[in-house]
């Protein structure tokens, strides 16, 4: 599903914009009627003036080879004309998920990372993104990208800092 919905501040605002204006309507006030206007017509405004496409977002590696420590990759996003934010959720089997929100003027990097003494092929960064239209009325599906197969070798160490027998 890659559709544009509405947000449930939006469903409510329209709701409540169109109840005063009945309101205003039916008891014959035009200046109540007014106030329930700019609600309602901010809802359609951001209905057809929603964003083509939902963003675009990829995961690559920052580095060629990761060690262990930190290993970290770059999250790339290219909004859409008409998109104001993308939330993230980036997460790591093993490691607590953090969420961002970005403002969406133009395409941005951001840096990820994560501390890890694992070696091995593993799972890292899978990201779930979702777009918004203007003033947060439509929201986009929820996506996912990732999650990113790294492998992690060990980080290199002299040997006498390594704790094998004297004779070896």
């Amino acid at each position: 599903m890659t559709g544009w919905s509405l947000g449930v501040g939006a469903v409510a605002t329209a709701l409540a914009g169109t109840a005063v204006v009945v309101y205003g309507v039916l008891v014959g006030r035009a200046d109540v009627a007014v106030l329930g206007l700019p609600l309602v017509l901010t809802v359609v405004w951001g209905w057809f003036t929603r964003p083509t496409r939902p963003a675009d977002v990829e995961v690559r590696r920052a580095q060629a080879v990761a060690h262990t420590g930190r290993v970290t990759a770059v999250l790339a996003v290219s909004p859409a004309p008409g998109t104001e934010t993308v939330r993230i959720r980036v997460a790591s089997t093993g490691y607590r998920e953090r969420q961002a929100v970005l403002a969406a003027s133009a395409g941005r990097q951001v840096a990820m990372s994560v501390e890890t003494a694992r070696t091995g092929v593993q799972q890292l960064f899978r990201v779930d993104h979702l777009s918004d239209g203007c003033a947060h009325v439509v929201t986009s599906a929820p996506q996912r990208v990732g999650p990113l197969p790294m492998t992690v070798f060990p980080t290199a160490r002299p040997l006498r800092q390594v704790p094998l027998p004297f004779r070896l």
